[in-house]
């Protein structure tokens, strides 16, 4: 995509926020269009946006999303992570999912056996994935924890299938942590 492209450390990326599509504890989501340059297009995007005083979160959530062995079709694609000086705002840019997530779709339709098994399927692949200490290839990657699995952290794609998102508790199982690491927080 166009934002893994740019170099944005060193200028904000060139977004304009559109609707709120979600709230929660600690930030707000919008649909937002980055403008693709030179032309007119866009691209539409998810910003997650968290205020100055979540930093912690956002760091937590942007150095999860980082890890190049992330990446899977069951979690969402993250594009790039801003610091906002002026607006004193944290930004995570990632996909958007028109969908929504899983507890508004699921409220909003009823859903066949064969619909089901998409979204349960995919939702295990994504948790396996995620859990797993090796990447599909064979090669050795540190397992992450969510720490906050619910129906409305986990988005629906266009195809039915289902992806994780909202890694703001989550955690890195490497050979670090301690015993208080990994009993702090998380549900």
């Amino acid at each position: 995509t166009h934002a893994n492209n740019l170099n944005h450390n060193t200028e904000p990326l060139p977004i304009e926020l559109d609707l709120q599509v979600g709230k929660g504890r600690f930030a707000e989501v919008y649909k937002a269009k980055l403008r693709q340059s030179p032309s007119e297009q866009f691209e539409t995007v998810a910003v997650k946006i968290f205020p100055y005083e979540e930093y912690a979160s956002w760091k937590n959530e942007k150095d999860i999303f980082s890890d190049i062995d992330l990446k899977h079709e069951n979690i969402l694609h993250f594009l790039t992570a801003e610091e906002r000086k002026v607006e004193k705002q944290y930004w995570l840019i990632t996909a958007y999912h028109p969908r929504g997530n899983l507890q508004e779709y699921l409220t909003r339709h009823l859903i066949s056996w064969e619909d089901l098994r998409l979204l349960g399927g995919s939702l295990a692949w994504g948790v396996a994935h995620l859990h797993s200490d090796h990447t599909p290839c064979g090669r050795p990657k540190v397992p992450i924890v969510h720490r906050d699995l619910k129906s409305s952290n986990i988005l629906v794609k266009n195809d039915l299938t289902c992806c994780l998102c909202d890694f703001g508790l989550g955690l890195r199982l490497d050979n670090s942590l301690t015993v208080d690491d990994l009993a702090n927080s998380g549900q």
